[in-house]
């Protein structure tokens, strides 16, 4: 499954539906049903991006359909007003279409980021380059000061 155990004890903290049967020992037993929401619990967080609270919600959402419908159920709201400009940039219709994911938090989003949103971005990206040098610095660190003992 590629997840590691204190990541499964922390989902068990975050994730109430995630509760697998605790032996006399206190070791846990996970049932099949158990292993599947911890791979999907894993597919959204690691694969879709979601969050701990999104993931939270929608496994909420999946137990609950009805709550769900009930509030896909209500009147569509008014058509918003009409812009108060003139004139419209037209949609770039070549653009690349987004990641299935990113599709629905993308739905009123055409044609490419503004130049603000491509800024940030690249500056998140250097972020998390500096990141992962830092962390390759540090277990170089580790290494060096237990000997290479691999502690």
């Amino acid at each position: 499954m590629a997840v590691a155990p204190y990541v499964l004890r922390y989902w068990e903290s975050e994730f109430p539906q995630l509760a697998p049967h605790k032996g006399s020992g206190g070791q846990r037993r996970y049932q099949r049903a158990d292993v599947e929401l911890a791979l999907t619990i894993r597919d959204m967080l690691y694969r879709d991006g979601f969050t701990i609270a999104g993931a939270r919600r929608r496994l909420e959402e999946k137990k609950h359909p009805l709550s769900a419908a009930a509030g896909a159920a209500l009147p569509p709201a008014a058509p918003p007003a009409a812009p108060a400009v003139a004139s419209v940039p037209p949609v770039v219709k070549n653009f690349p279409a987004p990641a299935p994911q990113a599709a629905a938090n993308a739905a009123n989003v055409a044609g490419p980021p503004p130049a603000g949103v491509r800024k940030v971005r690249q500056g998140l990206q250097d972020l998390l380059r500096l990141l992962d040098n830092t962390d390759a610095r540090r277990a170089d660190v580790r290494s060096e000061r237990s000997g290479g003992r691999g502690e």
